[in-house]
């Protein structure tokens, strides 16, 4: 089995609707006590011009609110899809994880957010560069993940290769 590909967050782009939406609606309401004034001093067309603004705020607003609750919609199937991934990533065969480990670079599947030795932990977890976090030392599923990788590290450091394998690369 291959690992699949992480799906992108979702609430990163969402956040940046909601930072333009704040910014339009502070922009509107930056104008509004220019015309409340030219409302409140009766002048020509003030009255429209105002109401009309006050429509804008409104809508912005609600605009804004609804970017917000689609933020909060967002973060909660974010955080379902990232729990969702541990797991399969806890279920994989370890084998699978550690596809193209080496004892200088992580694994194939691993990225700046994600590393296949460290399912869940949120940093690089390969042996050469820091190894698993002692917050995590008591996680039996971690820690024998970190066994299987020192020791792949060391059987490629040995040369140890399954003549097998090597006669299905050459083929």
């Amino acid at each position: 089995m291959s690992i699949p590909p992480k799906i992108p967050p979702r609430l990163p782009a969402i956040e940046a609707q909601v930072k333009e939406a704040e910014a339009h609606l502070a922009g509107l309401q930056s104008q509004t006590p220019g015309l409340a004034l030219a409302r409140a001093e009766r002048q020509p067309g003030a009255n429209k011009a105002y109401t009309d603004h006050q429509a804008s705020v409104t809508a912005a607003t609600a605009d804004l609110n609804d970017k917000i609750a689609a933020a909060e919609q967002a973060a909660e199937l974010d955080r379902k899809a990232a729990m969702a991934r541990i797991e399969l990533l806890r279920n994989a065969d370890p084998d699978d994880l550690m596809e193209g480990l080496s004892v200088t670079d992580c694994c194939d599947g691993c990225s700046d957010t994600e590393c296949m030795l460290g399912p869940g932990v949120g940093r690089c977890c390969h042996p050469g560069k820091g190894g698993l976090a002692p917050e995590h030392f008591n996680d039996q599923f971690l820690r024998r993940l970190q066994s299987a990788a020192r020791e792949e590290i060391a059987a490629l450091e040995r040369g140890d290769y399954d003549d097998e394998e090597t006669e299905e690369e050459a083929a």
